[in-house]
């Protein structure tokens, strides 16, 4: 897909894009280090495994609840940002180094991961990251020579019949930030205004 927009005079910028998803419900980011914040991490983990259709589960380390289906690796995937990890066997000593990195770095990642944003699960039931002000209904795009994906939120139709948007940020979707989404012979991309 090769890129293509142009900015018109009131400094609206119209590319062409593709449409891959609908915000169909958001939660907070984790728990913000900022003085004062109240939401304990936790409870915000299982309010996201909540609308992503998973089971909360009490304290665990990554190889005591094994993530055989594929929703639960998708789910473990936006929580890292798209990093990988490695299971240990358990018992062994790269296991106890490991269990405990992943303890000692857990928060920060996450944190870092989802601070000041949005968890989001789409209408098709893609989960991810966006802006901290996304919404249900806000769509997710993939605009040609960009290296995310956008969350734009739909604005007042214009009387050209192009739809208008704003762009509220970045987002990361679970297989979708390498053009996984893309098909080259069915992906029609259309002109998008965004004010």
């Amino acid at each position: 897909m090769k890129p293509e927009w142009r900015v018109q005079e009131a400094g609206h910028v119209i590319p062409r894009g593709l449409q891959i998803a609908v915000i169909e419900a958001t939660a907070p980011g984790y728990p913000s280090i900022i003085p004062g914040s109240t939401l304990g991490g936790k409870t915000v983990i299982n309010e996201w495994r909540r609308l992503a259709d998973l089971f909360a589960y009490p304290d665990a380390s990554p190889t005591e609840k094994p993530s055989g289906n594929e929703r639960e690796r998708a789910f473990e995937n936006a929580l890292s940002g798209g990093f990988t990890y490695v299971k240990w066997p358990k018992g062994s000593l790269e296991y106890i180094k490991a269990y405990r990195a992943w303890s000692n770095d857990f928060d920060e990642l996450i944190r870092q991961t989802s601070e000041r944003r949005r968890f989001i699960v789409t209408s098709d039931g893609q989960v991810g990251f966006g802006p901290e002000g996304a919404e249900k209904g806000d769509v997710v795009v993939i605009i040609p020579g960009g290296k995310v994906l956008y969350v734009l939120r739909r604005v007042e139709d214009s009387d050209c019949g192009v739809k208008r948007y704003r762009l509220l940020g970045d987002a990361f979707i679970n297989d979708a930030m390498a053009g996984e989404k893309v098909d080259p012979s069915t992906s029609e991309l259309t002109k998008i205004v965004i004010v």
